[in-house]
C-alpha cells in the first residue's frame, strides 16, 4: 500500500446550514492532505445543498451528491458507495474537526503498514457554540486493545463510547462489516461501531487526535427521545448481543451486555410497559432478576425491600420537583 493512502471523509448534509461552513472549514485544514470529502445531502430545505454546491465549485477533492431524504444510514450508505478512498472517516456536518486529527491517526498506522483490520480511535469533547467552550471528560476505554472484546467489555460495562466521528477505519474492514443499518433511527452509529470493534483486531486510541462533538444543535437526532427512538434504541442493543454470538461467554461479556439494557432502563425510565417487559426478559436470559442500577447508598435499603423500579420511580419524582 502506498505510504499516503487516500482518506475519504463522509458527510450525511440534512439542513445544517447554521453549522456546515465552520465544519467544512475544518475539513479542508486537515495537515493530512491526501483526502476527499464526500458530501450526501439528505432533501434539506434549507441552502445546505447550495453552501455544499459553491464548497464543490471551489475545491477538487470535494464531491456533493444530493437525494431525497432517506435518513442518516441511508446517506452514510450512499456516501461510502461514491468514495473511492482505502481510509474512511464518518463525520458529522455540525461537528469539528482538529486540523491533525487524520494526520495523528494515520501515523500511528502507517507504524502498521496499514493492517486492514486495525483501527483507531481518538479524544473527543463536547462544545457548544465555541469550540473554546469545550468539556472533556477522561474515559476508561482511552488506551489500547489487543483483545477488540475486552474494548466491548469496558465500554458497555462502564457506558462509555467513542463517537461516530472518532474512528478511522480501512475501506476493506468496512466492506466486512456491512453498511450502516437504515432499519434504526437511534443509535446507529452505536450499532455499526460496534461491528466495526468485533470484527477488529485490535484498537489504537491516538491521545493526538481530537473532535468537537457540537451539542447547541436541537434539530441532531441525538436528542430526539420519542417512543420511536427509545425503541430503535433498544433493537440495537439486541443487535449488539446478536453480533457477539457465543463469544457472549467470553471475559465478562455476559455482565457488560446485561449493563447495556440496565444503562438503557435507567436512561429512558420511566417506559413503556412493551419495553419493560422486553428488557427485564432479555436480563433473565442473560442470568438476572432485575436492571443492575447502582444507588445511593441512603436509598439501598428502598432497592433491598422494593425493587429496582421503586427507588427509580423516587429518584425520577425527585428530579420532576427539582427541576
Amino acid at each position: 500500500m502506498i505510504n499516503n493512502p487516500l482518506v475519504s471523509i463522509l458527510v450525511p448534509l440534512y439542513n445544517a446550514e447554521k453549522y456546515f461552513e465552520e465544519t467544512i472549514e475544518s475539513l479542508l485544514n486537515q495537515t493530512y492532505k491526501n483526502i476527499e470529502i464526500i458530501i450526501v445531502n439528505d432533501g434539506s430545505t434549507d441552502n445546505s445543498l447550495k453552501l455544499a454546491k459553491e464548497y464543490e465549485n471551489l475545491y477538487s477533492n470535494i464531491f456533493v451528491f444530493n437525494q431525497e431524504n432517506s435518513g442518516a444510514a441511508s446517506t452514510r450508505n450512499n456516501a461510502f458507495n461514491e468514495s473511492k478512498g482505502d481510509y474512511i472517516q464518518y463525520f458529522d456536518a455540525d461537528d469539528i474537526m482538529h486540523p491533525d486529527k487524520i494526520s495523528s491517526q494515520m501515523n500511528v498506522l502507517r507504524k502498521y503498514n496499514f493492517q486492514d483490520d486495525i483501527v483507531t480511535t481518538g479524544k473527543w469533547v463536547r462544545f457548544s457554540y465555541n469550540i473554546e467552550n469545550f468539556l472533556y471528560i477522561k474515559k476508561s476505554i482511552e488506551k489500547n486493545y489487543d483483545d477488540t472484546l475486552f474494548f466491548l467489555e469496558d465500554a458497555w460495562r462502564n457506558s462509555e463510547y467513542f463517537i461516530g466521528p472518532s474512528w478511522l477505519i480501512s475501506r476493506k474492514l468496512n466492506e466486512k462489516v456491512g453498511g450502516w443499518s437504515t432499519d434504526l433511527t437511534f443509535n446507529d452509529d452505536g450499532e455499526f461501531f460496534t461491528r466495526v470493534a468485533y470484527n477488529s483486531s485490535k484498537i489504537l486510541y491516538v491521545n493526538d487526535s481530537l473532535v468537537y462533538y457540537r451539542q447547541d444543535n436541537q434539530n441532531s437526532i441525538s436528542s430526539d427521545f420519542s417512543i420511536k427512538s427509545i425503541r430503535s434504541h433498544l433493537k440495537s442493543l439486541n443487535l449488539y448481543e446478536e453480533c457477539l454470538g457465543k463469544d457472549i461467554e467470553k471475559n465478562n461479556l455476559r455482565y457488560a451486555t446485561a449493563k447495556l439494557y440496565s444503562n438503557f432502563y435507567r436512561f429512558h425510565f420511566p417506559v413503556h410497559i412493551d419495553i419493560k417487559k422486553e428488557v427485564y426478559s432479555k436480563l433473565k436470559k442473560l442470568g438476572y432478576k432485575e436492571p443492575l442500577i447502582k444507588f445511593n447508598p441512603k436509598i439501598s435499603w428502598i432497592v433491598k425491600i422494593f425493587g429496582v423500579d421503586i427507588a427509580l420511580y423516587l429518584r425520577w419524582f425527585r428530579d420532576k420537583l427539582v427541576t
